[in-house]
């Protein structure tokens, strides 16, 4: 069969993972992103804790979110939108919980996730850079060292998937599919 390059090197093999439990169709395809979208609320919920608000405001924003008829849409739609979200958020979890401790190794989680994001789709190659100059602003002790775990966690998703595709011999292949449609979700949104 014909390989293609244009999904993440896990999505294809989370994606089984459902069919094979659950059978192939329409409903089943959806599993996988509505699994996300209620995780990405959880992680939303974490976040805004995090950030001290007042339980009823977190639960209020929480359902809003939850409830929000474009965001239902996106995690019905089948598509790797959901998986992009959830690892933003864990991204931007993890930056604040590394700004709070010192600890360098969120900082460089934080990356890994926003990196991962990265290879989900395009578009949040810009919301990296936003997070990359978050963290620089706002991160006090330590600041070179979570800058460079941040952006070496985030390098690596992309590095080990064109890498693959390097290795794997399907380096036009990946570049025909993946690469422009990237810069194309880049320059227009």
């Amino acid at each position: 069969g014909v390989q293609t390059c244009a999904l993440p090197i896990l999505q294809p093999y989370l994606s089984a993972g459902m069919y094979s439990r659950f059978g192939f169709g329409v409903w089943q395809t959806r599993i996988l992103p509505l699994l996300f979208g209620a995780a990405s609320v959880v992680v939303f919920a974490f976040i805004l804790l995090r950030m001290r608000l007042h339980e009823s405001a977190v639960w209020i924003a929480t359902a809003v979110l939850a409830f929000d008829p474009l965001y239902t849409y996106v995690m019905r739609s089948g598509r790797m939108d959901a998986i992009c979200i959830f690892f933003l958020l864990c991204g931007l979890a993890l930056m604040l919980h590394a700004r709070e401790t010192s600890k360098v190794n969120r900082s460089f989680l934080a990356g890994l996730c926003i990196g991962t994001a990265g290879v989900t789709h395009p578009i949040a190659v810009s919301s990296a850079l936003c997070f990359v100059v978050l963290h620089a602003v706002f991160t006090q002790e330590k600041r070179r060292a979570h800058l460079l775990g941040l952006c070496f966690g985030a390098a690596l998703p992309a590095i080990a998937w064109m890498g693959s595709a390097v290795v794997g011999g399907r380096w036009t292949d990946f570049r025909e599919q993946f690469l422009g449609h990237g810069a194309d979700h880049i320059v227009t949104g």
